[in-house]
């Protein structure tokens, strides 16, 4: 049968979890695109991380500058 293997056995396959390591992360994401904003945010908060948006690049150099981050 030409299925993929469920999720589970992939992610014990090679031994990773997309969230090992991200909870409680700090995250700092620019966007101009209010969608692309929405739908990284969403992502990233079921990683356990926290989230601040940003409309663009000059946001996000003040945020970036005011504040400590994990990721920009």
């Amino acid at each position: 049968s030409g299925a993929s293997p469920p999720r589970a056995q992939r992610r014990a396959a090679t031994g990773l979890h997309p969230a090992i390591g991200f909870a409680g992360a700090r995250v700092l994401y620019a966007d101009d695109q209010q969608v692309n904003r929405l739908v990284m945010a969403g992502q990233l908060r079921r990683l356990g991380v926290e989230v601040e948006l940003a409309t663009g690049g000059e946001e996000a150099v003040g945020l970036a500058l005011a504040e400590q981050w994990d990721v920009i």
